[in-house]
Order: structure tokens, then sequence, then C-alpha cells
């Protein structure tokens, strides 16, 4: 029995580790899109039309699909770490709730908001709106300072775009 529980307590480190390093590298590649392999309008402006930026011969899209990649595998094993720690999560819910009404509410509740949240891309359908003079472009502030649309900025840092919010 003894070894069993070691193998498990290993199982739980190692899971932990892999996450904590998928993690790093969602945020990491998050930041590479949003201010390094900027979009093509802001692209444009910094350097020329006529450039493609890589990073390790990628791509922002390519850099996207792994992006998304790693985000499905951090799923898969985080609920494989809530299954490993399951009959401890259920003491400690039992435990912090008496009320098995309000255990069963707010499980229930915490279910159906993953679920939504995992699975609500699949019931979202586009807005389709014909483009008027910006052209779907965003407005950026820059440093916090007055927005400019994005293909505006005569100079521009990638790590100057810390807030991009939509024109309408």
């Amino acid at each position: 029995m003894k070894t069993k529980e070691v193998d498990k307590s290993i199982l739980n480190l190692v899971i932990d580790g892999v996450l904590l390093i998928l993690l790093a590298a969602m945020s990491g590649i998050g930041g590479l899109i949003k201010f390094i392999l900027v979009p093509g309008c802001v692209r444009n402006q910094m350097y020329s039309n006529h450039v493609k930026l890589s990073f390790m011969g990628l791509d922002r899209q390519d850099w996207g699909r792994i992006h998304l990649l790693i985000g499905i595998i951090f799923i898969v094993l985080m609920v494989v770490h809530i299954v490993l720690h399951w009959r401890m999560l259920g003491c400690l819910f039992r435990k912090w709730i008496d009320n098995k009404v309000w255990r069963v509410i707010i499980a229930s509740f915490v279910a159906i908001v993953t679920v939504v949240l995992l699975l609500g891309f699949l019931l979202v359908h586009p807005k389709v709106v014909p483009l008027n003079g910006n052209h779907g472009r965003v407005s950026i502030r820059v440093n916090g300072d007055t927005p400019y649309s994005e293909c505006s900025l005569s100079t521009v840092k990638p790590t100057d775009l810390l807030i991009q919010t939509p024109v309408f």
C-alpha cells in the first residue's frame, strides 16, 4: 500500500511540474503573439508592407496553433490533477460547507460554468458586419495616452501596445 501512495505522490509532482511549464509556455506564447508578432496593420506601420514576422521559423498563426494545443494539453492534465485529488477536494468541500443542499447547488453551478466556458464556443455564431472606413481595425492606447487607430501610428514598438480596444 505504501508503494501506491508513493507512486501517486510522484505522479502528482510530475503533473504539477508539467502544468507549471505549460502555464508558463501559454503565457510566453501569448505575449509573443500580442506584442512581438503583431497583427498585419501594425506590422506594416512598424516595418513595411512587404515583411513577414516570424520567430524560430513560425509566424503568428503557427504560434497561435501551438498556444491552442498547449491549452488543450493543460486542460486535460488539469482534469487528471483534479481526479487525483478528488477525495481530498470532497473532504474539504464537506468540511467548509456543512449543508448538503448548498454543496449540491455550488457544485452544480461550478460544473455548469465550467462546461459552458470550455464548450460554449461551439454555440457561438459570429456577427458578420460589412466593413466601414476603419476596416475592422482597433484603437490602440500607447502607454495610456490618447487612442490612435493602429494604422495611423507612425512609429510604435511592440511593447508600446498595452491596451487594445475595438473601434465601433
